[in-house]
Order: structure tokens, then sequence, then C-alpha cells
């Protein structure tokens, strides 16, 4: 049986502490993408601009991946 959180989505995270543990394989198989692309996408930013740019990109990946994992995670209580 597919566990579920309250907005209905499949559990594909636990938490831990104040972060996410994959328990699920689509949580290991989805953010892959997700990591290759912030790494490039930075990787070309600092190259293109300044590295405050760089940090601003890598943080705003991080709180998209933050999101993603929120939303597959068991809901808070």
């Amino acid at each position: 049986m597919i566990k579920r959180n309250d907005q209905g989505r499949e559990i594909w995270f636990d938490r831990v502490a104040w972060s996410y543990t994959p328990n699920h394989w689509k949580g290991i198989v989805y953010p892959i993408p997700m990591i290759f692309i912030t790494v490039a996408l930075c990787w070309w930013v600092a190259g293109t601009f300044n590295e405050v740019i760089t940090v601003a990109t890598f943080l705003v990946s991080l709180a998209a991946m933050m999101w993603f994992c929120e939303r597959h995670s068991p809901a808070r209580h």
C-alpha cells in the first residue's frame, strides 16, 4: 500500500531533524536531475557572472529542492 500525506501525495521522504531522507525509490531518482541542473547552472553562472550571483543561484536551487521534499514528506503535526 502506498503511504500518502495529508495532501494526498505519495511519501518519498522522511524527516530527520531539519532535513529529509529518501524512503522510496522515487525519492532517490527524481532529485538526481535537479542536482545535476543545479551544479551545471552554478558552474555556468560562476563563469559568466560573479560569485555573489552564483551563491544566490545555489540558494534558490536549495530552496526548490527543500520545497520538493516538503511536498512528498509526512505532514507536520
